[in-house]
């Protein structure tokens, strides 16, 4: 039996078997996903882990400032922006240059800013997923990092006709990253390549989950 709880999806009470909905769509990406697609879900924050690392080297930074700094500019930005985005505002800073005209938020910008500048990024970052995010990049084995989409897989499954688009408190993020770590200890693995690999069942329906 999975793990139910009484969830409230837009106003509803629903009970969810919220550990077998994630065990169905990460089986399913198991069995339906190219041997290369799956390496790449498997291995996600690893690929990320190794993109900070070179990067902080080249800089003459610490790897945690360089992954403190993509998870702090995070919020809302693709993957892909993320990155480019960390990169400027490193190169900006080390040249004594402002931070104004870029795509992340000026409040994540300031964060930035002071993990840069040596502060500890679980100090300066704030809220759930983007902490879990940079312990998730400096390849935590107890955090999971719960955005939308792993919330929608938890409360939905494989049903891709479900939206995304749903509020993720504080306790539903626990309950969920609970239950994404129940998972995970069912395959002997870390939680968040049980997040990674579920994610790409979403990049795969068109941002539906």
């Amino acid at each position: 039996m999975g793990e139910k709880g009484k969830l409230y999806n837009f106003g509803h009470a629903v009970d969810v078997d919220i550990i077998k909905n994630i065990t169905d769509v990460f089986e399913h990406v198991m069995s339906n996903t190219s041997e290369a697609e799956l390496v790449a879900a498997i291995n996600w924050y690893p690929i990320a882990h190794a993109f900070c690392a070179a990067w902080a080297q080249a800089f003459g930074l610490e790897t945690w400032q360089v992954a403190g700094i993509v998870a702090a500019l995070s919020p809302q930005l693709p993957w892909q922006k993320n990155k480019e985005q960390a990169l400027e505002t490193i190169a900006r800073l080390q040249n004594g240059r402002t931070l104004g005209g870029m795509q992340a938020y000026p409040v994540n910008r300031s964060k930035a800013i002071r993990i840069f500048n040596g502060e500890n990024p679980l100090d300066a970052l704030g809220g759930l997923k983007v902490r879990s995010f940079y312990l998730n990049i400096m390849l935590d084995t107890e955090s999971v990092t719960i955005d939308r989409h792993a919330c929608a897989i938890a409360l939905f499954g494989l049903d891709t006709a479900k939206s995304g688009q749903i509020t993720v408190t504080d306790k539903l993020y626990k309950l969920l990253a609970k239950a994404y770590t129940d998972v995970a200890q069912q395959y002997n693995i870390a939680p968040y390549v049980v997040q990674s690999v579920t994610w790409t069942y979403k990049a795969a329906n068109g941002g539906k989950a």
